[in-house]
């Protein structure tokens, strides 16, 4: 892969460290009348997104994330390349994420929610006929620490709401 110059980043580094900014979402609480001057503040929440992480290539992108202080980070899918049907490499390839002193720095400061795609679910362009669905979603739910009585785990595939309160 090509790189730069100066910083050594890649091409696509430089790529989505460009679409951070624009993915960081500002979500603000709209104030109604009759609540209290105090309740009508408004709060922000800096909201980060990522996707197609290829865990075995260079990843500043978490450090370029952590230095503008998100107070979530959403992983939109693809959040690994698993590409099998080989559960054993599948684990291997959250493993390696999970090793990445760029991905521990980050998770240590930034709560994360998941969701997957196609690559971390099984193979490229898997769906419903794709065999090892029920392992995926344990192995997905296991490496982002869903609790042992989500919701998650109660129904076919990995879908949920999450309600976000601001502080």
């Amino acid at each position: 892969m090509k790189r730069t110059r100066k910083s050594g980043i890649t091409p696509v580094h430089r790529r989505i460290a460009w679409i951070l900014p624009a993915c960081c979402a500002v979500i603000m609480a709209g104030c109604r009348a009759g609540r209290t001057a105090e309740s009508q503040q408004v709060h922000t929440a800096r909201i980060a997104f990522g996707s197609c992480l290829k865990v075995d290539e260079e990843q500043p992108v978490w450090d370029i994330m952590r230095s503008r202080y998100p107070d979530l980070f959403i992983f939109l899918g693809d959040n690994v390349y698993a590409d099998t049907r080989d559960t054993e490499q599948m684990r291997a390839t959250y493993a390696l994420l999970g090793t990445r002193p760029e991905y521990i720095r980050f998770k240590e400061e930034v709560p994360i929610l998941a969701t997957w795609d196609d690559h971390d679910y099984g193979e490229n362009d898997a769906g419903v006929e794709y065999p090892m669905k029920q392992e995926s979603k344990e192995i997905f739910l296991e490496f982002f620490n869903e609790p042992v009585n989500s919701l998650r785990r109660r129904h076919p595939g990995i879908y949920h709401d999450r309600r976000i309160e601001l502080a």
